[in-house]
């Protein structure tokens, strides 16, 4: 088991100033409260809420259970290896009640296995298609 490996470069982008982040955002807007995301994401001023609407479709769809949402999003780092995303939702997941041995059967450099046959389910769908067997393929169409 390999978590995504720690970007080497490091590119930092300022945030938009309280005012900028006020005029996208709008009233609701508290920058005592308001997460670090989400004043990124007012930067892209035309574009925010588009990407709220993303944001919103992934965390907040009806019919899914936090917990097999974050297993989802956490195979989806390990495959893509995207540190960002595993070390924000590594602690998301840890919220929704996933347990730690959970969290790392994510992270596994092979099948996931030994968990909620549920998530072992999602995690196979997360891999991309060139790896996925063609049994996964035919349990999915079910």
């Amino acid at each position: 088991m390999t978590h995504p490996t720690l970007y080497t470069s490091h590119v930092m982008i300022p945030m938009p100033s309280d005012g900028a982040i006020r005029k996208v955002v709008g009233k609701s807007y508290d920058p005592a409260t308001a997460l670090n995301v989400v004043k990124m994401f007012a930067g892209t001023e035309d574009v925010f809420e588009a990407i709220i609407g993303l944001v919103k479709a992934v965390f907040e769809v009806q019919g899914i259970d936090p917990k097999t949402r974050e297993m989802i999003i956490l195979r989806a780092a390990k495959v893509l290896n995207s540190p960002y995303e595993w070390q924000a939702n590594t602690k998301m997941a840890a919220n929704t009640g996933l347990s730690s041995e959970e969290i790392d059967a994510a992270a596994s450099n092979g099948p996931v296995i030994g968990i909620n046959p549920e998530y072992v389910l999602v995690c196979k769908a997360s891999m991309p298609r060139r790896l996925q067997s063609s049994k996964l393929n035919i349990a999915l169409r079910r």
